[in-house]
């Protein structure tokens, strides 16, 4: 068993995909799109595997006890979150979870906003190369404004003081490091792309911002 944890719409074939939101009416839509040929590739493609039934989706916050047995599970996603959480009080119980699930020498991926490609961007005044991945609004933004939106990713017409949805915590390549390490982690890294043949299907989304660490159980 493979573990898609926060996965949000990101869906994997094959997955156990897992959020706190559900997406069963997501993966409804899905199933009844008819014609999908003007959609992006990964999509198309997620249509198919909805309407092959090979979407495994359960709705579940990741900040309580993962319901699986220990040394279960043989790779954990996780995918554009771990900047959602409380660094102090709340990754650092998901990311011993994780630890505590994971089969002995299986890895963990994560991908999330790079602070330091962010800092040096703004400094460089290159924050544009972002646009294709941001809503409208952002490309006439003041570069001060598209630097906020990338680091507090609280754009959304929900996100308010009572329901905040933004970002807690930006990470660099050390610091998430750090994080996996403190949390029980073995030889963590920083590849570009994965070269672990347990992530060979997923989809890593927003990257031109981000960066991604693997890491594995002892």
């Amino acid at each position: 068993m493979r573990l898609n944890l926060c996965s949000g719409p990101n869906l994997f074939p094959g997955w156990i995909n897992v959020d706190k939101v559900d997406q069963t009416p997501y993966i409804q839509i899905l199933r009844e799109a008819g014609d999908v040929s003007s959609w992006p590739e990964a999509q198309q493609k997620l249509v198919e595997h909805v309407k092959a039934d090979r979407i495994q989706f359960y709705t579940h916050d990741a900040r309580e006890r993962l319901p699986f047995d220990d040394n279960s599970i043989e790779a954990i996603y996780l995918g554009q979150c771990v900047e959602h959480f409380n660094r102090g009080y709340e990754l650092p119980g998901i990311l011993k979870e994780c630890l505590r699930v994971l089969k002995p020498t299986a890895p963990i991926r994560i991908t999330t906003p790079d602070l330091q490609l962010l800092l040096d961007s703004a400094l460089a005044g290159t924050l544009d190369r972002f646009t294709h991945e941001q809503p409208e609004f952002f490309a006439n933004a003041l570069p001060e404004d598209r630097l906020s939106y990338l680091m507090f990713g609280a754009m959304g017409p929900r996100c308010t003081m009572e329901n905040y949805e933004g970002h807690f915590h930006l990470f660099t390549e050390r610091s998430l490091t750090l994080a996996l390490r403190e949390a029980g982690f073995n030889n963590v890294y920083c590849p570009d792309v994965s070269v672990c043949h347990a992530f060979r299907d997923v989809v890593d989304c927003g990257m031109s911002h981000s960066l991604a660490a693997e890491a594995v159980k002892p």
